[in-house]
């Protein structure tokens, strides 16, 4: 049995409605964990208690993140063919 003091209830809340989320939308579990513990954390330090605040903004960042990851990786691929045509 996992014993957690309840000023950080919100966290592990948090973490576990991201996670689900992210791994539903094709992020494998660890990546998801990793992701979401970065910016759950980081919210939470800033002064966000309410889990689902912490879970939405943790979602839309990684979103985010991704979006302009694929902008990036289609970037490199657009000037690596350039360069080979």
């Amino acid at each position: 049995m996992l014993i957690v003091d309840a000023e950080y209830l919100p966290l592990y809340d948090a973490l576990h409605i991201a996670v689900g989320y992210l791994v539903r939308s094709g992020y494998g579990l660890s990546e998801a964990n990793e992701r979401a513990s970065l910016h759950i954390v980081n919210f939470f330090n800033a002064g966000e208690r309410r889990a689902l605040m912490l879970a939405n903004r943790a979602i839309s960042a990684i979103e985010k993140e991704r979006v302009e990851e694929d902008k990036r990786r289609s970037a490199a691929l657009s000037a690596l063919f350039k360069g080979l045509g």
